[in-house]
């Protein structure tokens, strides 16, 4: 038995999702979703459809919606990202929806379509007409959500990032309607909580988000679970780090090369120890590669704690934590080829000089 093969099992066993089937009395069936059950098969397309069905109750669906801000540092989000500004809508693909969206050549703007199963056929970074159909989608519904690039301290830039987000343009005959169907949500919450049980077992992102034939089964369930709406790695790669003496005392310095392989851009977010932005430090919470004061030799220093007036100053607290995010990652990152530096702990001493 394959390791793949083993974490299926174990999955739908600690679940209570196979019973007679793991004796061999059960009789093989096709995943249905037309009564609304929830099971292993029918998981992404009932968690898929309950995300669409609440975008769509928040007024998203048939036309597309901007955020105009970055959210607010004291939001209760987890992991928050303020490098970018979304604009999201959920299509009915019934009547053909077209989409342009302008060339920048100075600010990150992409494209990317979700159909019902999760997938993401299609990523466009602007500068040409897209044309989204059931047959080029997969499904009769899609979600296409805009991620455009965004200094969230920068009110001139924001406005830049805003007049950027009002340059799409999308036109459909008919908007239809939205009629999926009444999936089980106490099932869907129970499916989904034994899916999250193999999260030990689960690191990275390879596999897990993009078209059909690109993902691993295995992972892009979990990730559905875990991290719906993700990007696919060749879009956007992140990583997390927990650092050593994170005590919130201890100031820290990361230094990130000029040659950083990327083609988009970078950032750097500090979170607490649950995940938040923290509030009423004295720092920055956030920086990117764009607005980071730059070495002589184009390296740039991140300093986390320490002096607030040192370039590149990151606020930290007890349990903190830090995710770098690379837009549009170069095949040495995505490969593991390339990896992050860590940070250095400044005024302790290094391990084995003593």
């Amino acid at each position: 038995m394959t390791m793949k093969w083993f974490f299926w099992l174990l999955l739908a066993m600690a679940s209570g999702l196979v019973s007679n089937a793991v004796a061999g009395t059960a009789e093989a069936t096709e995943p249905s979703s037309s009564d609304g059950a929830v099971n292993l098969d029918t998981y992404v397309r009932a968690q898929t459809d309950t995300h669409f069905q609440n975008y769509a109750d928040d007024g998203y669906f048939g036309s597309l919606r901007h955020d105009r801000a970055p959210l607010p540092v004291d939001a209760e989000v987890v992991r928050v990202n303020r490098d970018i500004l979304h604009s999201v809508g959920v299509f009915d693909l019934a009547s053909p929806v077209t989409f342009t969206a302008p060339a920048s050549a100075t600010r990150l703007q992409s494209m990317q379509v979700v159909n019902q199963d999760h997938y993401t056929p299609m990523m466009s970074y602007g500068g040409r007409e897209i044309v989204l159909d059931e047959e080029s989608v997969g499904s009769r519904y899609a979600l296409v959500m805009f991620r455009t690039q965004v200094d969230a301290d920068s009110s001139a830039d924001i406005a830049e990032a805003n007049a950027l987000q009002d340059a799409i343009e999308w036109s459909q005959d008919d908007a239809g309607e939205l009629s999926l169907p009444e999936w089980d949500m106490e099932r869907l919450s129970e499916v989904r909580e034994a899916v999250l049980g193999l999260s030990p077992f689960i690191s990275g992102s390879h596999g897990m988000f993009g078209a059909e034939d690109s993902v691993d089964p295995v992972r892009h369930l979990w990730g559905t679970a875990a991290g719906w709406l993700g990007q696919p790695i060749e879009d956007a790669y992140y990583v997390t780090v927990s650092p050593l003496h994170n005590d919130g005392e201890t100031p820290q310095v990361l230094i990130l090369p000029v040659d950083v392989p990327v083609t988009g851009f970078w950032s750097v977010t500090v979170y607490d120890a649950r995940g938040r932005l923290i509030e009423g430090a004295e720092g920055a919470h956030s920086l990117t590669s764009v607005e980071a004061d730059a070495n002589e030799d184009g390296s740039v220093t991140l300093h986390f704690g320490g002096d607030p007036q040192a370039p590149n100053h990151l606020a930290i607290a007890p349990g903190w934590t830090y995710t770098l995010r690379f837009y549009r990652p170069a095949e040495a990152l995505i490969k593991g080829d390339w990896l992050p530096p860590s940070p250095t702990p400044v005024g302790l001493p290094v391990p084995g000089s003593g």
